[in-house]
């Protein structure tokens, strides 16, 4: 099985783009080193005891001139946590994942780099000890 910041990275990581930890300080150089590239997604890591919930946030980041992509991987993101929330399973316990608000919304593009990001926002409920 997994802890409470395994499974955060397991739902990241479950559609399809690279996930990583953003306190684990990444620039151009890391990514190179840790063989990802864009389009990526980087995610905050919150945690708490049961009934308690957090607001987590995630960045979805591409270096691209469209936001399409990102606006069709925010879409999937929303469709898979749906109405009712979805469970991400752990180590004696569960993640009841829901949207937060606002959901998703763009983040000034970064001319220099040429990276497009939206930030996304949700709401993880632990539901162990």
């Amino acid at each position: 099985m997994m802890n409470k910041q395994q499974a955060l990275h397991a739902f990241w990581s479950s559609f399809g783009w690279p996930a990583i930890d953003e306190q684990s300080a990444y620039d151009e150089q890391t990514l190179d080193q840790m063989d990802i590239d864009y389009p990526l997604i980087s995610y905050e890591v919150a945690t708490d005891e049961f009934g308690a919930s957090v607001a987590i946030g995630a960045n979805l980041v591409d270096r691209t001139t469209s936001w399409a992509a990102l606006e069709q991987e925010a879409n999937e993101i929303y469709e898979r946590i749906s109405r009712g929330g979805i469970m991400v399973p752990y180590d004696d316990g569960a993640i009841w994942i829901t949207r937060g608000s606002p959901f998703s919304q763009r983040i000034s593009p970064d001319a220099k780099s040429g990276i497009l990001q939206i930030h996304i926002n949700i709401n993880a409920e632990y539901l162990s000890a």
